[in-house]
């Protein structure tokens, strides 16, 4: 009678669980971007959980980021106009700056104070409060003159860390909450969601 009581107990703690706002026990992602993930990487990951009103928006795949490999996107969109998360993989990533725009001759360097340590699932991962200002970067394209290129502190955060797809090798994944994200996305909540990134099958 202990063991059944016990039983019970933990399947009411998982069924509360799942009901709680922003939980999900299945991968946010459809089963066709699935088989496309796997067509073309040979895994596909996806989160398990995403805050309160965010689902699945679109799929998509680039090679601007990596070298001759291409980064796959996953966006999911909330019913708050212009809130947005990106979880993109395999993606590299290098706190020092992106040693591509020292090849490319571009003088962009990322503050110091916008990247910080946080852990995930134990390992350590990093923080990115902002990015490029949109206004400015665009503005320094032409001309190929980035000097005047502005930081802007307030627009996204993003958290990278590594996933271990398997005993031998992980790939960085990176997510990006955007449209201010620091005023409505917690450290917390971004560690929630990289935890909680699985195996799709």
């Amino acid at each position: 009678m202990k063991l059944q009581a016990i039983v019970m107990f933990l399947m009411v703690i998982t069924i509360v669980a799942s009901s709680c706002a922003g939980v999900s026990l299945e991968p946010t992602i459809p089963p066709d971007v699935v088989d496309q993930l796997k067509g073309s990487l040979g895994y596909a990951l996806a989160p398990h959980y995403l805050p309160e009103g965010f689902q699945f928006a679109r799929y998509d795949k680039s090679m601007m980021i990596n070298i001759g490999t291409p980064v796959f996107y996953l966006a999911y969109s909330s019913p708050i106009e212009g809130h947005h998360i990106v979880i993109s993989y395999p993606e590299a990533f290098y706190p020092e700056g992106n040693p591509m725009f020292k090849f490319l001759g571009i003088s962009l360097q990322r503050p110091s104070d916008a990247i910080s340590e946080v852990r995930v699932n134990g390992k350590t991962a990093y923080l990115i409060r902002g990015f490029w200002s949109k206004d400015t970067i665009e503005k320094m394209i032409p001309t190929g003159n980035y000097s005047a290129a502005k930081w802007d502190y307030d627009f996204y955060l993003s958290l990278h860390f590594k996933y271990d797809i398997n005993a031998s090798e992980a790939i960085g994944v990176t997510i990006m909450a955007s449209n201010y994200a620091p005023q409505w996305m917690t450290t917390e909540e971004m560690v929630r969601i990289a935890e909680s990134i699985g195996h799709v099958n």
